[in-house]
């Protein structure tokens, strides 16, 4: 199977008021084939995969920050999966960016 994922990343860190820190994580994995929308469909082996990486990304930031004197907590994630087509229909200006969120206005 070919697959050709777009990925995108973002950590963010905050220091907070009493000395430490929060580090935020956002990633975007995107199916652009047919075979890899199909893995989707019948198996959900490539986002199942994606999320696994995500959370042993966690889990390794964790154990090396309690490894060092530290103390961590893992949040529960947030899973998103977009509509692209409704995505795209967005971004060719066929239907209002609310429909995507309702934290964006029109």
């Amino acid at each position: 199977m070919h697959l050709k994922p777009i990925f995108l990343v973002g950590i963010i860190t905050v220091a907070n008021a009493n000395g430490s820190f929060t580090f935020y994580t956002k990633g975007v994995d995107r199916l652009t084939s047919w075979d890899g929308v199909a893995a989707q469909f019948i198996s959900n082996f490539p986002f199942n995969a994606a999320d696994a990486l995500w959370k042993s990304f966690q889990n390794k930031i964790s154990t090396f920050v309690s490894n060092n004197g530290g103390s961590s907590e893992i949040n529960a994630p947030e899973i998103l999966r977009p509509d692209w087509v409704l995505v795209k229909d967005i971004i060719d200006g066929k239907q209002p960016l609310s429909k995507l969120s309702r934290n964006c206005a029109d």
